[in-house]
């Protein structure tokens, strides 16, 4: 459970060696070849494999990402969701509340040459 909040490669130890011109030390850097284990880490409790594309845009199991707080901050953003045991991510923010689809098809339907 140590590792439920890391992010391989991204070890604030190490990226504090790094450049910090253009944050470059915020930039992932891929291990040594001695440090390469440190990335290998088992998966959380409950993991599930991930939606195949291009389901994968639009949900995301909330077992992988036990957190519900984004889906409470962005909420009049229509950015992120929950439903049920997944996240959903129906598209648009607050620029598109209802989506890039509809708003392309918004454009189209205005559109006169």
């Amino acid at each position: 459970m140590s590792y439920s909040e890391y992010t391989p490669c991204q070890d604030p130890r190490r990226g504090r060696k790094f450049d910090r011109y253009m944050l470059k030390y915020r930039e992932r850097h891929c291990p040594s070849k001695e440090e390469q284990l440190g990335c290998l880490i088992q998966a959380p409790p409950k993991y599930k494999t991930p939606f195949k594309w291009p389901q994968s845009r639009d949900y995301a199991w909330y077992d992988n990402i036990p957190h519900k707080e984004l889906s409470i901050e962005k909420a009049v953003q229509n950015w992120i969701q929950v439903e049920g045991d997944r996240f959903r991510f129906p598209g648009g923010g607050t620029m598109f509340p209802r989506g890039a689809d509809a708003y392309i098809d918004e454009l189209l339907k205005n559109y006169h040459p």
